[in-house]
């Protein structure tokens, strides 16, 4: 595992070059179905979601989590997604205002929805059905690099 690289954008300063990429991506357009991105949103007890992201149809705003994946199995069986759900069910009346956790992976192609405060970890897999993401996501990559100082 690599160390994250903490990573400016749009004024924020990110964990990681990989959130940062995320937001840039969010912010690409190319008829995706999130409208708006707020960064660490909320606190739950023990978790702080990366982001939140208001989606449509039908207008719903969902957690994100975004973790250096391929696979969606392995997080299921983690110490990171048992520290999720102890959150959530810490403070069930705010995790009840979101609709579910969209875990991000490495790249678009890496994306699965996840129920919130349900008994069983099952996932809906959230491929990007939408125009041109492969070229938005190299264009947020492209955003985000590191740039050396001048």
């Amino acid at each position: 595992m690599h160390a994250s690289i903490p990573t400016t954008y749009r004024g924020i300063r990110f964990r990681s070059r990989l959130e940062a990429r995320w937001a840039a991506y969010f912010d690409s357009g190319n008829n995706a179905p999130w409208t708006e991105w707020k960064y660490e949103p909320v606190d739950f007890p023990g978790w702080i979601p990366d982001f939140s992201l208001q989606c449509e149809p039908p207008m719903r705003t969902h957690l994100v989590e975004i973790k250096p994946i391929y696979d969606v199995y392995p997080f299921l069986e983690s110490s990171a997604w048992t520290k999720i759900t102890r959150a959530l069910q810490a403070d069930t009346a705010l995790a009840k205002n979101f609709g579910t956790i969209l875990l991000l992976g490495v790249s678009p192609e890496h994306m699965w929805l996840l129920p919130i405060l349900e008994d069983h970890p099952g996932f809906q897999i959230f491929p990007p059905d939408y125009k041109d993401w492969r070229a938005s996501w190299a264009e947020a990559g492209n955003i985000v690099q590191w740039k050396a100082p001048r």
